[in-house]
C-alpha cells in the first residue's frame, strides 16, 4: 500500500473516532482553557477551506450534498463527521511563553489554516501544526488572537491529530464515476477501437422514444427488444470507482482504450470516459478484474472493477430480440 492510502485511512480512522466520542460522551464538559476553537453549530457551516503553503480545498455545500473545489462530489458522510468532530475540540494547555512565539511561526509557516464560513461570515479561522521538537501535540491558533494553544480530542488520547485537517482531495472525493438517472440520458454511445462491429449507439427521438444504432445504420424496430434497452438506461444509478489509480505505483496501463463510453443529457450536457487495460507484471497478460477509467473533464485516473460496469459495457446484439 502506498503513503496516500494509509494518509486516508488515518484520515477516516480519525473522524471515526472522533464521532464515536460525539455519540457516546455528548454530555461531557469540554475544557476550553483561554480560548474556544470548538463549532457550535456544525449545521451553520456552508463552507470550508483547508490550505497549507503546498495546496487548498473548497467545500461547499450545494443543496443537500457537498461539492469539492467545484468539480467534484464530495463525501458527505465525511463532511458530516468532520463537523461533528470539531465540535470535540477541546483546549489541553497554552504553549509556554519560552516556545510560543516558535509555535506561532511554525503554525503560520508550516501549519494548515482552517476557514470556515456561512455565506460570507467567517465562522472559524484557525492554524493547525503537529509540533514534535518541544512540548510534542497538536497546537492551534486562531487567526485573529495569535495565541496558540495544545489541543485534542474529547476522549481521544493519541496527540497528533493534524491528519483530520487533511488537503489530500482523495480524503473527501466521492468515488462516484457517474450517476445519471434514465430520464436524464438523451443518447449513449459506446466504442470498442479495437471491435468496431460491437460498438452501439441509443438515442432517444423527439417523442423521447429510445433507437439503437451502429456504427452504420439504424436497426429497425422489430429487431429490438425495447426493454432491454429501457433496463439498460437503468444501470447509470450509481457506479463508483475502487481508488484513484496514482496510489498504487505498480498499476501500468495500454496507452490506447479499450472502450469509450460517451453519455449526453437531456440537455446536451456530455460526459465521457476512456477505459484501459491494465498491464500485469509479467508484461503479456492483464488485470481481469480490474481496469483504469479516466473522465474526460478529470485529468485523474481511477481504477475500477469490471464487474461493476459489466452491464453497462454491452454489445450492440445484446438488445437485439432473440
Amino acid at each position: 500500500m502506498q503513503r496516500k492510502i494509509i494518509i486516508i485511512l488515518a484520515f477516516v480512522a480519525l473522524i471515526i473516532i472522533a464521532v464515536v466520542f460525539v455519540l457516546n460522551d455528548r454530555g461531557s464538559t469540554i475544557r476550553r482553557g483561554h480560548m474556544d476553537f470548538t463549532l457550535e453549530e456544525p449545521s451553520q457551516v456552508d463552507k470550508i477551506i483547508i490550505g497549507n503553503h503546498r495546496k487548498s480545498i473548497l467545500i461547499e455545500k450545494n443543496g443537500e450534498d457537498w461539492r469539492l473545489n467545484g468539480q467534484y462530489q464530495a463525501r458527505k458522510e465525511i463532511v458530516t463527521m468532520f463537523l461533528q468532530a470539531m465540535g470535540r475540540l477541546e483546549v489541553l494547555s497554552p504553549a509556554s511563553r519560552s516556545i510560543s512565539d516558535t509555535i506561532i511561526r511554525r503554525l503560520e509557516e508550516k501549519g494548515i489554516h482552517l476557514t470556515l464560513y456561512r455565506g460570507n461570515k467567517t465562522l472559524k479561522s484557525l492554524f493547525v501544526y503537529y509540533e514534535k521538537e518541544f512540548v510534542p501535540g497538536t497546537y492551534m491558533m486562531d487567526e485573529r488572537q495569535k495565541k496558540p494553544y495544545r489541543i485534542g480530542l474529547t476522549g481521544y488520547k493519541r496527540d497528533n491529530i493534524e491528519s483530520l485537517f487533511s488537503t489530500a482531495e482523495i480524503s473527501w472525493k466521492d468515488n462516484v464515476l457517474f450517476f445519471c438517472e434514465p430520464g436524464e440520458i438523451a443518447a449513449v454511445e459506446i466504442r470498442y477501437p479495437q471491435q468496431p462491429e460491437r460498438s452501439f449507439c441509443i438515442a432517444r427521438d423527439k417523442n423521447n422514444t429510445p433507437s439503437l444504432y451502429t456504427a452504420d445504420k439504424a436497426l429497425s424496430p422489430e429487431h429490438v427488444n425495447k426493454d432491454e434497452i429501457l433496463d439498460y438506461l437503468s444501470y447509470f444509478v450509481p457506479v463508483h470507482y475502487t481508488i484513484p489509480a496514482d496510489t498504487v505505483s505498480t498499476i501500468i496501463w495500454e496507452q490506447d482504450p479499450f472502450a469509450v463510453l460517451t453519455i449526453t443529457g437531456q440537455h446536451n450536457d456530455i460526459f465521457s470516459i476512456k477505459a484501459f487495460r491494465i498491464r500485469l507484471q509479467d508484461g503479456r497478460s492483464y488485470d481481469m478484474h480490474r481496469y483504469i477509467a479516466i473522465n474526460d473533464s478529470d485529468s485523474l485516473p481511477v481504477i475500477v472493477k469490471y464487474a461493476d460496469t459489466d452491464p453497462i459495457m454491452k454489445s450492440y446484439v445484446d438488445f437485439l430480440k432473440k
